[in-house]
């Protein structure tokens, strides 16, 4: 009798091979556990580099927005004075720049959701010609509509609180004089 698990938790794996141990019909039990181990830490480690990997997009994220929108007020700097002259608040000024930053992280998003779906197509691909090893056919799963919104609406959150930031910190230090 051979057991499929879908854990990699070598705990739980003991408890199993020990319960099924000692059923009175079983003579013997083949379990690997330093095989179970490895494939555990490296799971863990996969995680832990997805995790950097993400951290790592979104300070690049965050100041590529920074940094365009302070571009964008310094192109627009006559603009931004005679508006500040008449009365302009900060939000009416940011309100451009805001849907600017929209519209490029929706750009963005669609070519980042593009490439996406290519890599995970890929690495299914890759995943087929070699899940013999695995002795189980596996493929990735694809984000669906919801999540898709999810990290568009976090994306969009974010860029709003960079624009803030960026134009903050352009008005705090007067470099547009």
């Amino acid at each position: 009798m051979i057991v499929k698990t879908n854990t990699t938790n070598s705990i739980v794996l003991k408890k199993i091979t020990d319960y099924i141990k000692s059923l009175s019909s079983v003579d013997s039990v083949n379990f690997n556990e330093i095989y179970v181990d490895k494939l555990s830490e490296f799971v863990s480690f996969l995680h832990y580099i997805t995790t950097i990997i993400q951290m790592s997009c979104i300070v690049i994220i965050a100041i590529t927005i920074f940094n365009t929108i302070r571009l964008q007020m310094f192109i627009n700097r006559d603009e931004i004075l005679v508006s500040r002259l008449i009365g302009a608040s900060n939000m009416f000024i940011m309100r451009p720049l805001t849907y600017v930053a929209i519209i490029q992280i929706t750009i963005s998003a669609c070519f980042g959701y593009l490439s996406y779906k290519l890599c995970v197509s890929y690495m299914n691909i890759i995943i087929n010609n070699y899940s013999h090893f695995f002795g189980n056919k596996f493929h990735l799963i694809s984000l669906n509509l919801e999540e898709i919104f999810q990290v568009y609406a976090v994306l969009c959150v974010f860029t709003i609180f960079a624009v803030f930031t960026a134009v903050r910190s352009v008005f705090k230090h007067n470099t547009l004089n």
